[in-house]
């Protein structure tokens, strides 16, 4: 039987890593090697010089990843 050689499934990393499942919050660079993870920077836009102070009051809509972290236990 040959060895797989694909990336493994959550529940095997569980199996063979004692103190992986928990929650993503709490994860450390571990956690993130052990999945795959990685992150890059990435340059953001300039802040407009004309925008004004009501600008950072205008309600926007929340990020997927913003509604995920503020609703962890409903």
């Amino acid at each position: 039987m040959a060895a797989n050689s694909g990336p493994k499934s959550f529940h095997d990393i569980v199996r063979s890593h004692r103190g992986f499942l928990v929650n993503p919050l709490q994860w450390t660079l571990r956690h993130l090697d052990l999945v795959g993870c990685r992150f890059a920077d990435v340059e953001t836009a300039p802040v407009d010089a004309e925008s004004t102070d009501n600008d950072r009051f205008c309600s926007k809509a929340p990020s997927d990843a913003e509604v995920i972290a503020l609703n962890l236990f409903p």
